[in-house]
């Protein structure tokens, strides 16, 4: 499957990543299985960015794995798929909650974004510490 290699690429310019035991079949069986969901963007051909999901239950959702190549960031790729996967968990009522351990991540949910999301049906914005 090419969308998991490039995937797992990405995955590797992710400094936030190193420790991850990721695997191009992990990925693979992650999509396969429909145990979990990935929103990408490409450009110039290869996928720059993406936010994925995990431990789906009836009511909701883990966002997990958002992130943009550095060679592609600033251009507000992580946030439109983050938000556009979100968009289409709520249409299927389930509620995202967005985990987060890189202090990059939450500059892009100020404050006042994230009391809005709440209100528009977001669960949770979790800071890992």
């Amino acid at each position: 499957m090419v969308i998991a290699k490039d995937l797992f690429q990405l995955e590797k310019t992710i400094k936030e990543f190193e420790d991850f035991s990721n695997s191009i079949e992990k990925i693979e069986e992650a999509l396969r299985s429909g145990r979990s969901r990935t929103y990408f963007i490409r450009d110039a051909g290869k996928i720059v960015s993406c936010a994925s999901t995990t431990a789906e239950t009836s009511n909701s959702v883990m966002v997990i794995g958002v992130c943009t190549h550095p060679d592609f960031r600033g251009k507000g790729y992580a946030s439109f798929c983050t938000a556009k996967l979100s968009y289409d968990m709520l249409k299927t009522a389930k509620r995202p909650c967005l985990f987060y351990d890189n202090p990059a991540a939450g500059k892009f949910l100020p404050q006042d974004r994230i009391q809005r999301d709440r209100e528009m049906g977001f669960n949770c914005f979790v800071k890992i510490i």
